[in-house]
C-alpha cells in the first residue's frame, strides 16, 4: 500500500532500532527457529519448495522468512528488522546465501526461477507456471506478500534482484497477458 511505500523509500523516518534485538539474524544464522511454525530456517528450505498450500497457508512464513524493518503487527511471533542485524545478516556469508534460497522459494511460489544470482534475472519455471500465476493474479494476499518481499530485499541488500523481477512481471501482465489480476494491484 502507498503510505508503508513511501515510508519505506524514505528509510523510516523517527524509527528506533534497538541493538540488543537479533531474532532475524539468529533465525538467518539457523539459531533460532521461527516462532510461526517452529522450524529451523535450513529445514524450512528443504521441506518448503512445492509445497504452495503450506506457504501460502502460514500466517506469518513470509515475514519470518523475509523479514523487514517495518513492524509485523499481524505476523505471529515476527519480529521487525533492526539496523545493525540487516548489516549482521548481509556480512553472513552463511544468512546470505540462506537469504538466496528464501527468494529461491519465492519465486519457485510464484512460478519462477531465478537464473542468475548476480543479476537477478529470473524466467518461467517449466510446466506449472500458469496455476503459479493464476494464484498470483487472484490473491491480493500473494501480491502484498510480494511487495513485502521486494522490501526484505532492499534491506537485505539485494536491491539488484529487485529489478529485474519486476521488469519480468511486468512483461508478463502486460505484454504476454498471463497475470491478469495483479495489473490492477
Amino acid at each position: 500500500d502507498a503510505p508503508s511505500l513511501t515510508v519505506y523509500r524514505q528509510g523510516y523516518p523517527g524509527l528506533k532500532d534497538y541493538t540488543r534485538y537479533d531474532e532475524n539474524y539468529q533465525f538467518y544464522s539457523n539459531i533460532k527457529p521461527s516462532a510461526v511454525c517452529s522450524d529451523w530456517i535450513d529445514n524450512l528450505h528443504t521441506t518448503l519448495f512445492g509445497d504452495f498450500d503450506r506457504i501460502d497457508n502460514t500466517i506469518g512464513l513470509v515475514h519470518w522468512l523475509f523479514p523487514i524493518r517495518e513492524d509485523p503487527a499481524s505476523a505471529i511471533g515476527a519480529h521487525r528488522l533492526h539496523l545493525q542485524e540487516a548489516r549482521l545478516i548481509q556480512n553472513s556469508d552463511h544468512c546470505m546465501a540462506r537469504l538466496e534460497l528464501s527468494w529461491r522459494l519465492w519465486l519457485d511460489f510464484l512460478g519462477l526461477d531465478l537464473v542468475d544470482a548476480t543479476t537477478g534475472e529470473v524466467a518461467r519455471k517449466p510446466g506449472g507456471y500458469m496455476q503459479r500465476y493464476r494464484n498470483l493474479s487472484d490473491s491480493v494476499k500473494n501480491q502484498k506478500r510480494t511487495t513485502h518481499v521486494l522490501k526484505s530485499l532492499g534491506e537485505l541488500g539485494r536491491e539488484q534482484w529487485k529489478g529485474p523481477f519486476v521488469e519480468f512481471l511486468l512483461h508478463e501482465c502486460f505484454q504476454n497477458q498471463l497475470i491478469v489480476g495483479a495489473r490492477e494491484a
